[in-house]
């Protein structure tokens, strides 16, 4: 059956109707068909094109599995497409969807992978889960305002996704919702957002930041697994739920920053499960002074009694977060990775006027010890004010080592490091032959 011509009067087609006709290429509908049931032309496998004629509902799995349908004219009558509609049209490039539709149900364009952009519209309420997963070419979208709801792996493996933008109004993100879309480097969500379902964000490796705001409550199991360049995440710490696994396997991580805020329930376990990196944990103590604690791998410690030591300096008691320093300087031997050694002692240096005798002998041997890669991990990574406080604990830079200091911040653009070597070594060594010239 490759084509086929119906009655003029023809008003309805009923639930699989043309199923598994995989030999049929084209059909035309008589302008008097208002009904077309489920199934109708699932598995039509060679059917390329089709106008539909004006009916108000485009029903379940009618096309599924059309792996060679290309275009699709949807009635302007039309105001639902109903579960898998469309899943599976690997072919089909481009669909128009009418104002008047309203309403998408779950994966209608699920495996539709020559799809690469899609505008839905904007009086739409209602999308399904999984609606565009697996669409592996999909790279623009634009979600209507009225939504609240990013369904549950809506976006899921879509590889080519690079940015999209979350409507003001969406409360919550499914689980997986956006989980795989490798290419995803920026994501801006609703200020009205509670709730990140488990594994949401997971395997998005291009995401280099997040910033999560306010009303966000709860957040699910993994909800940032495996992404791999994901450096700086900003959080308000009154989030009440997390679901373990965090952060895990996000191994570039660099700082986590807890917002000003009132309410502090967030735990530091929350953040710190799983994570095999070392980073910064920025936060506002009692005092409403920016502090920042290093978190540490379990494994990084010479014994996972020690780990538990440490753990317990960074505490939340009575609504507030405290470090007790005594725990860092007392457990600081204790940790047997170099790199997690070097950032622990760094960030202590902003509170070396609480140093014990014993602890400021330590971390002045430590120094000695390691003082090129210090100084080049605080060139590197750091502020100015990191290398003030390191020669407020012992004069390390010398006539030897100052110019190499200077060429190694020109050649990384630290411009801020740069002029404050230039000033020491004007101020400390005026003799010393100027060998870098900027």
């Amino acid at each position: 059956l490759f084509t086929l011509i119906l009655p003029r009067y023809l008003q309805l087609i009923e639930e699989e109707a043309f199923f598994g006709c995989s030999s049929l290429m084209e059909f035309t509908f008589p302008d008097t068909v208002s009904y077309i049931g489920p199934k109708a032309f699932s598995l039509c496998r060679n059917l390329h094109k089709i106008k539909l004629p004006n009916i108000d509902i485009i029903d379940e799995r009618l096309f599924e599995m059309c792996i060679r349908l290309t275009r699709v004219e949807i009635p302007s009558t039309a105001h639902t497409i109903k579960t898998r509609a469309f899943n599976g049209c690997t072919n089909l490039v481009n669909i128009h969807i009418p104002s008047g539709v309203h309403r998408i149900e779950d994966r209608a364009f699920a495996a539709c992978h020559r799809l690469s952009q899609i505008s839905l519209p904007k009086d739409m309420h209602l999308l399904g889960n999984g609606l565009f997963s697996d669409c592996i070419n999909l790279k623009k979208v634009y979600l209507p305002p009225g939504i609240k709801t990013i369904g549950d792996s809506m976006f899921k493996y879509c590889g080519k996704l690079a940015e999209i933008h979350i409507p003001s109004g969406v409360s919550s993100i499914g689980d997986e919702a956006f989980y795989a879309c490798s290419s995803l480097t920026k994501i801006s969500l609703s200020s009205q957002l509670f709730s990140i379902g488990h594994w949401a964000f997971s395997g998005c490796t291009s995401l280099e930041e997040i910033f999560l705001p306010d009303h966000v409550n709860t957040i699910g199991y993994g909800a940032f697994y495996e992404c791999s360049q994901l450096k700086n995440v900003s959080l308000s710490h009154g989030i009440k739920t997390v679901g373990g696994g965090l952060f895990s396997e996000c191994n570039a991580l660099e700082k986590v920053y807890l917002r000003r805020g009132a309410q502090k329930t967030l735990q530091l376990s929350d953040l710190t499960e799983e994570v095999k990196t070392v980073f910064p944990v920025v936060f506002y103590d009692e005092e409403q002074q920016e502090t920042s604690f290093v978190a540490i791998p379990k494994e990084m410690f010479s014994s996972h009694e020690y780990f538990q030591s440490y753990f317990h300096a960074f505490q939340l008691r009575d609504g507030q977060y405290r470090v007790d320093f005594r725990f860092i300087d007392d457990m600081f031997e204790f940790v047997i990775d170099k790199k997690a050694k070097t950032a622990l002692f760094l960030s202590r240096l902003a509170a070396q006027d609480s140093f014990s005798a014993p602890a400021r002998e330590n971390y002045q041997q430590f120094l000695a010890e390691n003082t090129s890669q210090i100084l080049h991990d605080a060139i590197l990574q750091h502020h100015v004010s990191t290398l003030k406080d390191l020669l407020r604990l012992s004069s390390i830079i010398a006539a030897e080592n100052i110019q190499d200091l200077i060429e190694l911040a020109n050649k990384n653009r630290k411009v801020d490091f740069v002029s404050f070597l230039l000033d020491y070594k004007s101020e400390h060594f005026p003799t010393l032959k100027r060998k870098y010239e900027l």
